[in-house]
């Protein structure tokens, strides 16, 4: 690991880490987020945040669990929707402690991260939840339907920018592609749709307000859209393999041009 990915990932972690105190100080969890059994508490407890705050902590973790691999090294999950759902239940505050433990993957659990990148990766979510959660809170929150509406794309907006920025300067200094090049690459394939779970989250945080039940009934177009995301991969998978294997067949026809052929595959 070089000495700049290192400072990044310190310095990554550590703002991560100052953003979730500074934001648990000033503006704590809002009971909102709290979970009532047998409907909407009239006075929530203690206790009820917290069992909130875990029940939207559990849904992040099966929307983060199997992240799709894109081409050039940035995992796509569909936990932006849950995330953004408890930072306008909650406040920044939950937002960034539900993104912290909800984004752990299976990759984490079965060790085949090491723990410097699974702290980055989950700084990487933190920090940008933390952004959306204030932007919420400045614009406006459990007002008038469409503010809130408007309010929450222009967080989901700023979260995916965020987010990207992050992950395109951390795989840049890995890997040592350009950060143009992954910002472009890997981002045109999924901004739209990724920013498109906006109206998602908004209506999974209206229906836990009137049944937490209800909430869970966006697991299948969650799950739809990641297996999108997925059939989207292995088809570009199989179209770069095609072109792969023609390129090769030139190549050994006429070695003369096989620079350019696979210059036309790239």
């Amino acid at each position: 690991m070089t000495r700049s990915l290192k400072l990044y990932i310190a310095g990554l972690v550590g703002a991560s880490a100052l953003a979730l105190v500074i934001t648990s100080l000033a503006f704590g969890l809002n009971r909102h987020i709290a979970f009532g059994f047998w409907g909407p508490p009239s006075t929530p407890t203690e206790t009820e945040v917290v069992l909130g705050l875990g029940f939207w902590t559990a849904v992040t973790l099966f929307a983060s669990a199997l992240p799709v691999p894109m081409p050039r090294g940035m995992l796509v999950s569909v936990s932006i929707a849950p995330i953004l759902a408890s930072a306008y239940l909650g406040g920044p505050a939950a937002g960034a402690f539900v993104a912290l433990i909800g984004s752990t993957e299976m990759r984490e659990l079965r060790g085949r991260i090491p723990w410097y990148g699974t702290l980055a990766n989950h700084a990487g979510v933190v920090i940008p939840t933390v952004a959306a959660g204030l932007l919420i809170e400045l614009l406006g929150r459990h007002q008038a339907l469409l503010v809130d509406f408007a309010a929450l794309l222009v967080a989901s907006i700023a979260y995916f920018g965020l987010n990207v920025v992050i992950v395109s300067v951390l795989l840049a200094l890995r890997t040592g592609q350009p950060v143009r090049r992954l910002l472009v690459g890997d981002t045109r394939n999924f901004a739209a749709s990724l920013v498109g779970l906006a109206p998602i989250s908004w209506l999974m945080g209206q229906m836990y307000v009137v049944a937490w039940w209800a909430a869970l009934l966006f697991a299948l177009p969650l799950y739809t859209t990641r297996l999108a995301y997925h059939n989207f991969i292995e088809m570009r998978e199989m179209f770069t393999q095609t072109i792969t294997a023609l390129a090769g067949a030139v190549d050994k026809r006429d070695p003369y041009t096989s620079k350019h052929s696979w210059r036309v595959k790239e």
